[in-house]
């Protein structure tokens, strides 16, 4: 019980010290006085922006879903997802939602390891899409931030082709019947979905293609914001930035990446 304060409590203590960071080199009274020059509806039209993307990231998982032939349904599969977001606000990472909405999924359908396999390649299609879209970030931005950025996108792609050459060996290979029997039916259930989403490379396109936009849309949303608060940003520069502050957002210091994002 004790560990299990102490690693939120340290969390707590991260997100809280990178946000002091932030504030250290920007003053507070910079943050805020911009923030009064928007009018109202532009707040209320972000909102209602990224709300949309959200709706959007629904479908893209509902059509992986559909892909290992399995689905929930619109009404539920939005219940699950946004169980998952407001999980993000408490769990560590941005990754412990995921594990919410996956549970809760896999309780309500009738293929638990298609539902769980769906799960997990949707997810790790949102992370290639952010390093792609960083990736071209880095490469057209100005000369001072591409020569870091390149170098941490080399290890995150080489982290993330390992992750998928290493899961795909596993599930294939895993003989399920030394496995306990619970274990043994989810992973026969999780290959026949592989082989499924395989055969349906529409849907699995369709899916990635998705969640690029989505990336897109949402560094527009912060570009945009940014232009009418008067900060002279290059659009180039939001891309990298923005997607990186996300991918970095992944690591468990923090509660829900806050603090981390940020900084």
């Amino acid at each position: 019980m004790w560990s299990r304060i102490d690693r939120r409590a340290l969390r707590v203590v991260g997100s809280v010290a990178f946000v002091a960071a932030v504030l250290a080199f920007v003053p507070l009274a910079e943050l805020i006085a911009p923030l009064g020059r928007l009018p109202a509806w532009v707040w209320l039209a972000a909102v209602a922006a990224h709300l949309l993307s959200r709706l959007a990231a629904v479908e893209k998982w509902r059509l992986l879903l559909r892909a290992a032939r399995t689905d929930l349904g619109w009404r539920r599969a939005a219940h699950c997802y946004y169980a998952g977001q407001f999980a993000n606000t408490f769990l560590p990472s941005l990754v412990g939602g995921d594990v919410v909405r996956t549970g809760l999924a896999m309780r309500a359908s009738a293929s638990p390891g298609g539902t769980l396999l769906a799960s997990v390649v949707d997810r790790y299609f949102d992370f290639v899409a952010l390093g792609a879209v960083a990736a071209a970030g880095a490469w057209l931005a100005p000369p001072e931030v591409r020569g870091d950025a390149l170098t941490a996108l080399r290890w995150a792609v080489a982290l993330l082709g390992t992750a998928a050459v290493a899961a795909t060996f596993i599930l294939l290979r895993l003989p399920p019947e030394r496995l306990p029997r619970r274990l043994d039916a989810l992973v026969r259930d999780a290959r026949d979905a592989f082989q499924a989403i395989v055969r349906d490379p529409a849907r699995g396109l369709g899916a990635f293609a998705l969640a690029i936009l989505l990336q897109l849309f949402l560094v527009a949303i912060a570009a945009v914001l940014s232009s009418l608060l008067g900060f002279e940003v290059p659009a180039l520069v939001w891309i990298l930035v923005f997607s990186v502050g996300k991918l970095a957002a992944l690591a468990p210091i923090s509660i829900g990446g806050i603090g981390v994002r940020e900084a």
